[in-house]
C-alpha cells in the first residue's frame, strides 16, 4: 500500500514537472536529457486492483488493512455511479466483503478505525514535509471512489422502512453506519 502511494506521488511529481510549462520542457541545455513521459514508468492500475482484491481475504482480523485493500481496489477508478461495469463490480465486491468480513468483526471500534483510515486519505493533503506521509492524488481519488461505493451500498437501506435485522440488509446497515455515522464523525474531527 505504501509503495503504491509513494510511486503514485513520484509519478504525479514527474508529470507535474514535465507539464509545468512549454518553457520548462524546452529549456534543457546541451547534453541534458529532458524527462521522458513514458507509459513504461506508470503504475498498472488494473494489476494493483487485482492484487488488492486477492489481499482482501487475508484481512479478516485487521480493519485498517481491509480499508487499505479497499482503497487499492479503487485505485484510478471512476467515481461514476452505477453507469459503468467497473463501478457495479466494485460495489458488488465491497458489499460481499462487508457481508463476509466486516460483519464478523462485531466490534464498533473496528468500524470507527475503518472510518478514520478512509477519512485520512480523503481529507489529508500533500501539505506536509514528511515524504512518507504524503498522500498521492491517486490515493485521495481512491478514497473518494470508495466512499462512492460505500454510499451506493448504504443507500439501499432506509431505516424507516427496512428491518436492520434482516440478513440481506445487514451489509447495507453496516455501510450506512460507516458512511452516516463513523465517517461523518471522522470528517468533522479532521476538518476542525
Amino acid at each position: 500500500f505504501h509503495h503504491v502511494n509513494a510511486a503514485s506521488n513520484a509519478e504525479e511529481q514527474q508529470l507535474e514537472a514535465l507539464g509545468a510549462s512549454r518553457h520548462a520542457r524546452d529549456t534543457f541545455g546541451p547534453g541534458e536529457a529532458a524527462p521522458v513521459n513514458s507509459n513504461s514508468n506508470k503504475l498498472d492500475a488494473s494489476a494493483i486492483r487485482q492484487v488488492a482484491g486477492k489481499l482482501v481475504n487475508g484481512c479478516s482480523t485487521s480493519s485498517t488493512t481491509l480499508t487499505k485493500a479497499w482503497l487499492m481496489m479503487h485505485y484510478r477508478t471512476t467515481k461514476t455511479i452505477l453507469s459503468k461495469p467497473q463501478r457495479r463490480g466494485l460495489i458488488t465486491a465491497i458489499q460481499q466483503h462487508v457481508k463476509d468480513i466486516v460483519l464478523s468483526y462485531n466490534d464498533d471500534d473496528k468500524l470507527t478505525e475503518m472510518a478514520t483510515v478512509l477519512s485520512t486519505y480523503a481529507c489529508d493533503s500533500n501539505d506536509t514535509n514528511d515524504k512518507d506521509a504524503l498522500i498521492s492524488d491517486a490515493m485521495h481519488q481512491s478514497a473518494t471512489s470508495l466512499i462512492t461505493s460505500l454510499g451506493s451500498i448504504a443507500s439501499a437501506f432506509d431505516p424507516s422502512v427496512d428491518d436492520p435485522e434482516e440478513e440481506e440488509m445487514k451489509p447495507h446497515v453496516v455501510a450506512r453506519r460507516l458512511c452516516a455515522d463513523d465517517l461523518a464523525t471522522s470528517f468533522i474531527i479532521k476538518l476542525q
